[in-house]
């Protein structure tokens, strides 16, 4: 296929004449995690647009410059009045706002600053021509930066609800699958909406994508509710084991190196918790094997993977106990959810596991105070979710205040936020959190010699 879109592109055509392979050779790099050479091209792309002032590496300061520059023209503007914005029938500001969201996906993984440039290009040419088929997905990723950055909830679900009702007017089943991805298998609709619910859109993603030929997002959409399913408790993990094996068997045959590389560590995971028996602690060689797919770290320089390895086994190693383990896992992976990747939905699971090795360390007298403190900035992190709107993260924040209250030996307030955890976790449907309370719960009557044995 790369030859056959060479010798077109070497044509002496048009650029209106080439737009389709282009478009096409964005798609294969991207699918091949040649985001560089992605981003090398897409630039190149633009400039014959008539783009010629986008750079390959933007400083802060101008990306800052878009972004309130989008801002300000946003202000004026009400999300009724956004949808019913003029249609952009100039083919070449199509092609160029669809060469843009290809470098939104790309530059994700390599420079997120680079990511929101390009994010804020595309907004404003919507807003000055006209909406298109690539829009929504745009409109989707402002609202995150709304949520992420300024910490405007109403206003990333403002946006979220804005993408999917300019894709509905567009019925554009080709771009739908990235759309329902960015709203429902990131922590968008998290701010406003229970987790859980998000599963059987991203199902119906899958199966639009799979429809449409549009098999990236497709497999990024079903992985992204094997994530959700695991993440709520809502499947048994010997069905999602099979589910996820099933998965990862497709998408090698589809050639989704990438989204495998992601899924490959929650299925690991999956097999060491449906596997282990009775009291066995499995063998560190039996978590996530980071040499099957550091190579994908080093290929396309994205930090998601291996924050995706150390998250998984950071969890493994708390609950088998290796605390130490933990700790270290959790040092060489601190900015995961605090600096980056903030939209990812693991992160805040991977802030709730460091605040519990920490209190889990500080217990048994490893440097208490530091570690006190690394559990006192954790469970703040987790309040500050829950107060943008995140109801999810209510039994975290109360779990690790029982382990605090343990640890400071404040018995009667332990038993109380155990109590507590434990029916938020149920109200909920945390069905491996409510667990996790009730083991917790019981360790600590069994260490403090309670004659309550209640959990």
């Amino acid at each position: 296929m790369q030859g056959h879109l060479n010798r077109i592109l070497s044509e002496a055509l048009s650029i209106e004449e080439k737009m389709r392979a282009y478009m096409i050779k964005l798609r294969y790099l991207q699918s091949e995690e040649k985001y560089d050479e992605v981003i090398k091209t897409g630039i190149r792309v633009l400039a014959k647009l008539g783009m010629g002032n986008i750079p390959r590496s933007p400083s802060w300061i101008r990306v800052i410059c878009e972004i309130m520059k989008t801002r300000k023209i946003l202000k004026t503007r009400t999300t009724e009045s956004l949808k019913v914005l003029p249609v952009l029938e100039n083919e070449r500001q199509v092609f160029a706002i669809g060469v843009l969201d290809i470098l939104c996906t790309s530059s994700y993984y390599i420079s997120p600053k680079l990511d929101l440039f390009f994010v804020m290009k595309s907004v404003q040419m919507s807003l000055k021509y006209g909406v298109c088929k690539y829009s929504p997905a745009q409109f989707v990723a402002y609202g995150m930066v709304c949520g992420v950055i300024f910490g405007e909830t109403q206003q990333t679900n403002n946006f979220a609800q804005l993408a999917l009702a300019l894709s509905e007017r567009f019925d554009a089943k080709e771009t739908l699958p990235e759309i329902v991805f960015m709203v429902y298998g990131t922590r968008l609709h998290e701010w406003t909406h229970e987790m859980r619910s998000s599963a059987k859109p991203l199902l119906y993603g899958y199966q639009v994508g799979t429809q449409c030929g549009e098999v990236d997002f497709a497999m990024i959409n079903l992985v992204a509710c094997d994530l959700t399913l695991w993440l709520t408790g809502s499947r048994k993990l010997g069905s999602l084991l099979s589910d996820l094996e099933e998965h990862c068997n497709m998408l090698k045959r589809c050639g989704q190196r990438s989204t495998l590389s992601l899924t490959l560590p929650l299925l690991r995971t999956t097999r060491v918790l449906s596997e282990v028996s009775g009291y066995e602690t499995p063998l560190s060689s039996e978590y996530v094997d980071e040499e099957e797919v550091c190579h994908c770290v080093s290929k396309v320089h994205a930090v998601l993977i291996d924050r995706y390895i150390k998250s998984f086994n950071l969890q493994l190693s708390y609950l088998f106990g290796d605390y130490i383990e933990a700790n270290r896992l959790g040092n060489s992976s601190r900015d995961f959810g605090i600096s980056i990747l903030q939209d990812n939905r693991l992160a805040p699971r991977h802030i709730f596991f460091r605040g519990l090795t920490s209190l889990a360390l500080a217990s048994e007298g490893r440097r208490k105070q530091k570690h006190l403190r690394v559990a006192r900035r954790m469970t703040r992190h987790l309040e500050k979710l829950t107060k943008e709107g995140c109801v999810d993260y209510v039994h975290m924040i109360q779990l690790l205040g029982a382990e605090n209250a343990a640890v400071r030996h404040k018995n009667k307030a332990a038993v109380e936020q155990f109590k507590t955890a434990i029916q938020s976790a149920k109200r909920g449907g945390f069905i491996q959190d409510r667990a996790l309370a009730h083991e917790r719960a019981g360790m600590f009557h069994l260490n403090s010699d309670s004659d309550t044995f209640w959990a």
